[in-house]
């Protein structure tokens, strides 16, 4: 920390010391000495597992499109790489096909809609350059539905299943810093709200650093 101090005086006593009768004088950036909040916002696609459950003794089975993650976060990055956050997103997925014991059923909707609360922990990488990679994990409580719905001309089967309960997530990425206090960042992301729902993630994240 001491030489990192030093480093940062020298470079600004360069700026400001040398450069006296300049107009204008480049600000420093090092990334080597940032500590604070920061606010952010993330979007991606979202891919569901396929996955099979059972309901009143039928198998069923459901494949699922491709969906999207969108969401937010508010956190703190300390000196030596440890990132604390809350994080706000909401998943959603519409399903492809389903068969009940293995037969496939027609004109079905299915959709999935989850929003959770997560408290995560990342460890950022210092690589002394632009690029930061990084590794998190995050655990909370997520709430939602999934709905189905099978119509013919003249029945309609409708099904909704409540989602709340815990979740966790394992996250790993790279950031930019695009200027001194504001990065991009794209990463993947596993959650998991139940043993039969796994969804994975691949979403581009920007933060706004209050250095």
């Amino acid at each position: 920390m001491k030489n990192k101090f030093i480093s940062t005086l020298l470079l600004l006593t360069a700026c400001f010391g040398l450069h006296a009768d300049d107009e204008f004088c480049e600000p420093v950036c090092l990334p080597t000495v940032r500590e604070g909040f920061y606010v952010g916002a993330l979007g991606g696609v979202n891919f569901q597992e396929n996955a099979s459950t059972e309901y009143f003794g039928y198998k069923v089975k459901a494949k699922w499109k491709p969906g999207y993650l969108a969401g937010g976060n508010f956190g703190y990055k300390f000196n030596n790489g440890m990132r604390l956050e809350g994080e706000v997103s909401y998943r959603r997925n519409n399903s492809n096909s389903i068969s009940v014991n293995g037969v496939t059923i027609d004109n079905f909707k299915s959709v999935n809609d989850t929003l959770s609360y997560l408290f995560n922990t990342y460890y950022d990488i210092d690589t002394a350059t632009d690029f930061t990679p990084y590794v998190g994990v995050g655990v909370g409580y997520v709430t939602g539905y999934g709905r189905s719905e099978v119509s013919g001309s003249s029945s309609l089967f409708s099904l909704k299943d409540n989602r709340d309960g815990l979740c966790w997530q394992a996250i790993a990425g790279v950031s930019y810093n695009l200027m001194c206090n504001t990065e991009l960042s794209l990463d993947y992301r596993f959650f998991q709200a139940h043993e039969e729902f796994n969804e994975h993630a691949i979403a581009l994240g920007l933060k706004y650093f209050f250095y």
